[in-house]
């Protein structure tokens, strides 16, 4: 037994040893995604003390007024502890993870009950929070447009040959003979793209009519990025090579740089305010438990 774990006992009767090891569990995989066998004494160490602020915090959540508003349903539990098995590669894996960890399979759903009860009370802690209202929110998108700003984007389809020395119709010389023509047919009718991208294109994005959806400078092949920024929506580019292949670009559409309009903006600035008046309720809250002893 470790430092940490000798003294909840001492200095937390309540808290029960399997509650302790759970939360090691736990920790270990938020925080390092791994099994806490698995993590080098300095880590178990750090594990620990977390794990152990992280139970003085839950039993006290559970022993105030607001938890016993919270029922955990029996499909929520089940859902929860199969979504938990799943992240090892087998139930064998999971039971000796366990087992390491002086747990079980038979009280382990109760340790999860606990820790959803716990998420639970605090959402509904959280939700006595004051919710942003529209005029905040508006007031929040004039006083801070910098935050709202966006890049051009374009919205944009592709049509890649790859080139392979090793078949005689990749070769570089075909490659580019193919794509050209190919090129030249869509310039002329770009309705068609989609059709043939399905047809010629060595993508996955092929299935989809060679979508690559909505881009901003800087995610594509250098070469790529170049002509796709200087194209005209509706514009099917000459042939561009990359590291990948040959390609040929339709540029769908064009979203011009400058700031995200206010209604479109307002949900996520109504969201993320009334989340940080939640969190700070919940930590007000959190405050007063510890206060109270």
């Amino acid at each position: 037994m470790s430092v940490v774990e000798d003294s909840v006992a001492v200095s937390n009767e309540n808290l029960s040893q399997k509650e302790y090891r759970y939360a090691l569990l736990q920790v270990a995989a938020g925080k390092f995604e791994s099994s806490f066998r698995s993590l080098t004494e300095l880590q178990r160490f750090e594990v620990e003390k977390i794990a152990l602020k992280q139970c003085e915090i839950q039993h006290r959540v559970l022993a105030s007024p607001e938890a016993s508003n919270v029922v955990v349903l029996p499909d929520r539990l089940e859902e929860e502890v199969q979504t938990i098995i799943s992240r090892y590669p087998s139930e064998a894996e999971f039971e000796t993870e366990l087992a390491e960890n002086r747990l079980d399979i038979e009280s382990f759903p109760s340790l999860v009950e606990r820790s959803i009860r716990v998420e639970e009370t605090m959402k509904f802690v959280g939700s006595k929070a004051e919710a942003c209202s529209g005029i905040s929110a508006q007031l929040y998108y004039y006083m801070n447009t910098e935050k709202f700003k966006q890049p051009e984007f374009r919205k944009a389809r592709h049509i890649l040959i790859t080139i392979n020395p090793d078949f005689a119709e990749n070769t570089r010389e075909q490659v580019i003979k193919k794509s050209s023509e190919l090129a030249a047919l869509l310039q002329k009718k770009p309705s068609r793209f989609a059709e043939k991208a399905r047809k010629h294109s060595e993508c996955p994005t092929a299935m989809n009519g060679g979508d690559l959806g909505l881009l901003k400078k800087g995610v594509l092949f250098p070469s790529l990025d170049k002509k796709l920024f200087e194209m005209e929506v509706g514009e099917v580019s000459d042939i561009v090579e990359s590291p990948m292949g040959v390609h040929i670009l339709l540029c769908d559409e064009l979203q011009k740089e400058g700031l995200v309009d206010v209604d479109e903006a307002l949900p996520q600035i109504i969201e993320k305010i009334s989340e940080r008046n939640r969190k700070k309720y919940q930590r007000v809250w959190l405050s007063e438990l510890f206060k109270a002893g």
